[in-house]
């Protein structure tokens, strides 16, 4: 019986958390103006350009998560959307972070800016 729990424990230290990922630092840079950013990421959360982005979706050699800012209607009792960000972590060398900024006007997405980093 101590075999069959030893081999047991053993299988699920091997294959049991195939799907987490451990939490990292990256840091970031912009090749068009240079600007660094630091990201810190676990299975859970992404914190990056002091926004957490929640919803984490792991995929393969990657990240994905999101993060929403709302608004309260004219008496508020509705909220609305206002803004949304999408973050992608690309884990295959070179590393790589890509941000895509969203505004919304009356539930209409508009893309405001699109920016790409390479990581270390």
């Amino acid at each position: 019986m101590k075999k069959f729990l030893f081999i047991i424990v053993i299988f699920f230290l091997i294959f049991g958390n195939y799907n987490s990922v451990i939490a990292n630092n990256l840091n970031c840079r912009d090749d068009k103006d240079k600007k660094i950013i630091n990201i810190f990421y676990d299975q859970n959360k992404i914190e990056a350009v002091g926004k957490t982005f929640t919803n984490v979706l792991i995929f393969g050699n990657g990240i994905s998560a999101e993060y929403s800012k709302w608004k309260s209607s004219f008496l508020g009792f509705e909220k609305i959307l206002e803004e949304r960000w999408k973050i992608n972590l690309e884990f295959s060398e070179p590393k790589s972070v890509s941000i895509i900024k969203f505004k919304y006007d009356d539930g209409i997405s508009k893309k405001l800016s699109e920016s790409f980093y390479l990581c270390k």
